[in-house]
């Protein structure tokens, strides 16, 4: 069997061999987690503050054991070694971006787009064209998180690019983030990329009067043909409507019995349509 080894009293410098240094404590309590209470004892604790927090311990606890006097000593040596840390020299500081005078992404548009990336990406095209044209900021957060999200897709980050305006260059160096090719002229840039319509949804929706849209996406829906794979085709049609489409739009659509002919997917649409119209509305300007 292991003979129990005492842990050595360590005394630098000539010093009391009953109150070890700190380090040298801490070393010693290591190597007695390592190799188990039962085969080496705890060190004794330096003198002062430490060892008496120690002893309260064991006495408040009842437990003298050697395995509980070495949870406490850990327990103790850790929290003083914490607040015996000092701070480094200080870094050198950043030198500031560059100033930027244009108010910040409202709130609620920020809100809005991190709803439709997880809902209704197909609307984030419009949600950056939006965002560019009213003019806004976006804050450091969403900044990162449009690059992130968009870091392999040259377009966006693009236009993310001229969101961000003169900080992006800072936040670049900075970071070490890859800066996207310069792209087209911005009105060729924000202008909404062409998505597919089912020949038969487009022919009955393009003659449509805003007045009569809403009916026309209620009768596309009831139609024999229609079935729920062509439900995200419809959905690009509801992307690409007059925004001044879309109150009756969803108000139509909410209207369409559970039971009826494409009732799921006039619930889709509909929450699409509310979802966009939140969009629109978020950045405080009309549509």
């Amino acid at each position: 069997m292991n003979a129990l080894v005492e842990s050595p009293e360590v005394a630098p410098d000539g010093g009391d061999a009953s109150s070890p240094s700190a380090d040298a404590c801490w070393d010693e309590l290591v190597t007695v987690a390592l190799l188990g209470t039962d085969r080496r004892r705890p060190p004794v604790p330096p003198a002062g503050p430490v060892a008496d927090v120690v002893t309260d311990l064991d006495l408040v606890r009842g437990d003298s054991s050697d395995d509980a006097r070495l949870l406490n000593h850990v327990a103790t040596m850790a929290l003083a070694r914490r607040l015996a840390a000092r701070p480094g020299p200080p870094a050198t500081p950043l030198a500031p971006p560059p100033p930027d005078d244009r108010p910040w992404c409202p709130v609620a548009a920020v809100a809005s787009w991190r709803t439709l990336v997880d809902d209704w990406p197909l609307l984030e095209d419009e949600w950056l064209a939006r965002a560019i044209a009213t003019g806004v900021r976006p804050s450091g957060d969403l900044l990162m998180d449009l690059l992130e999200r968009h870091r392999a897709d040259v377009r966006r980050r693009q236009l993310v690019q001229h969101l961000a305006g003169s900080i992006v260059g800072w936040t670049s160096e900075h970071l070490g983030l890859a800066m996207a090719p310069a792209g087209p002229p911005l009105h060729q840039l924000v202008a909404l990329p062409a998505i597919p319509l089912h020949p038969d949804v487009a022919i009955d929706l393009a003659g449509a009067a805003t007045a009569q849209f809403a009916n026309s996406v209620v009768d596309v829906l009831a139609a024999d043909a229609f079935s729920g794979a062509d439900r995200r085709l419809l959905e690009h049609v509801l992307a690409r409507c007059a925004p001044s489409a879309l109150s009756d739009v969803e108000r139509q659509l909410s209207r369409v019995a559970d039971d009826a002919r494409g009732a799921a997917a006039a619930a889709v649409l509909a929450e699409l349509a509310r979802t966009r119209t939140a969009m629109l509305d978020s950045f405080g300007t009309s549509s």
